[in-house]
């Protein structure tokens, strides 16, 4: 039975998915899977906790972002976002008391273990159906085969004939023409879908298959100890070179006091990519410290200084980056960063308290962290900040630049209210690529159900009311 409900859902995905654009298909097909995944594992006798429940929601969440964003950049890592989750889901419920980083791997483990296990469970299956119908499929085999041959043959004869007499001919050409019409449907189209369908149904069987037959897979990764004495020595150096890094920023940055020769704006918009990398180190360094030093209260003392100084330049980050987007306006790459150095600061909290209790399970709760951010940031409509953003900025200042192409061409249809308003208000060439993108948004528009989309239908609407 499990079979032919595997064999009924790769229908259904390919009804939902074969060339089509994702929309509410992607939700509609992840409740499917959700509520199958929840039976089988009933009947494969796993207990179901919380953690199972507690994972459904990002994974639905972001399933329907499909639905009611039109974000290319998010629609792409929501995709594997969706995978994972799953399979984290799946082995937090199947290895409850596994550490964050055994689970991360057994989750990654079997998105590999799918695709090896796909031949494998195929074999099983078919095995499956030879035992439960032998006779049945050899009697079936035997009238498939007399058929084929049968027709083959008048095939022949029939072509033969026609070709001699025309009268005769002219009784099959229809015949022979509904076939063709037949023929090129198939080839065009129905015999790529069954394709497609095959392939869901083997990797859905090597899924299922290796939920089955998991097996645990532990993480013998060491990090090489340290001494205390060296350890010391390295955060003391870099402790100082923050401090004094921090006196700069503060008083440069925050307070605008520079040397003669340096240019503010210039100063200003310069380095925030190395500063969020160095902040990415010092948490990893912190990390590292704690899990192989022994507790020593002088180290701690000197990590706390590091998260510190990790404030002051995650805040100088911020005002950086600030400062390049009032000169050169907001992209989804710059508002990436924002919210990556939002992530960090919500997470050096947790590592505050890390580093006077080890007993804190900080990578899982790190990875909660991560989970609520990404989904926060997935509903938060980049389109439609990036858009208001350079467009606010333009029009409140016509001195400064605005890139148009880039609006029509990377944002996506959540930003269109915004694009809307710079029609008229800028020059001839600009004008004519807001007119084509409004003729676009009306050509791509599509009114299948399957690719719904909230943002898409708002902007066919809009765009269709505006002259």
């Amino acid at each position: 039975m499990t079979y032919l409900y595997l064999l009924l859902i790769s229908v259904f995905y390919t009804i939902l998915f074969y060339g089509k654009k994702k929309g509410l298909s992607v939700l509609i097909f992840t409740v499917v899977l959700l509520i199958f995944t929840k039976k089988y594992l009933k009947k494969e006798n796993i207990e179901l906790n919380k953690k199972f429940y507690i994972y459904m929601i990002p994974i639905i969440l972001l399933s329907a972002t499909y639905m009611i964003f039109d974000n290319q950049v998010f629609n792409f890592f929501n995709y594997f976002g969706i995978l994972l989750l799953y399979n984290y889901m799946i082995i937090s419920i199947t290895f409850k008391n596994d550490l964050m980083q055994t689970k991360i791997l057994n989750s990654i483990s079997l998105c590999f273990s799918t695709i090896r296990n796909t031949f494998k469970s195929f074999g099983e299956c078919r095995s499956y159906i030879n035992n439960k119908s032998n006779f049945k499929s050899k009697k079936i085999h035997k009238y498939l085969k007399s058929i084929f041959i049968t027709i083959i043959v008048l095939t022949i004869i029939i072509s033969l004939l026609a070709t001699s007499d025309q009268i005769f001919g002219s009784m099959f050409n229809n015949l022979f023409s509904f076939v063709n019409n037949i023929n090129n449907i198939i080839l065009q189209d129905w015999f790529f879908k069954l394709i497609y369908m095959f392939i869901i149904f083997l990797l859905l069987l090597g899924l299922f298959y290796s939920i089955k037959n998991m097996k645990i897979k532990n993480s013998n990764f060491k990090v090489p100890k340290s001494d205390n004495l060296t350890i010391k020595m390295i955060l003391i150096s870099l402790n100082i070179i923050y401090l004094i890094f921090c006196i700069i920023q503060i008083k440069s940055l925050f307070f605008r006091s520079l040397p003669a020769n340096y240019v503010y704006s210039t100063y200003a918009r310069r380095g925030f990519f190395q500063l969020l990398f160095v902040s990415i180190i010092n948490i990893i360094l912190i990390l590292y410290i704690k899990s192989n030093i022994r507790e020593n209260k002088t180290i701690n003392i000197l990590n706390l200084l590091m998260i510190i100084f990790n404030y002051i330049i995650i805040f100088s980050s911020i005002y950086r980056m600030y400062l390049y987007e009032q000169a050169f306006g907001y992209t989804y790459l710059r508002l990436l960063v924002y919210c990556f150095l939002v992530y960090e600061i919500i997470i050096l909290i947790p590592t505050i308290f890390y580093v006077f209790d080890k007993k804190i399970d900080l990578l899982n709760t790190y990875f909660i962290i991560f989970i609520i951010w990404y989904v926060t940031i997935n509903y938060m409509n980049f389109d439609y900040i990036i858009a208001y953003n350079n467009v606010e900025r333009y029009l409140n200042n016509r001195n400064s630049e605005i890139d148009v192409s880039y609006l029509i061409n990377n944002v996506g249809s959540g930003g269109v209210d915004n694009i809307l308003k710079l029609d008229g208000k800028v020059d001839d060439v600009n004008n004519l690529m807001i007119k084509e993108y409004k003729n676009t948004i009306k050509t791509n528009y599509s009114k299948d159900i399957r690719e719904f989309n909230i943002s898409n239908y708002h902007a066919y609407k809009k765009v269709s009311r505006f002259k």
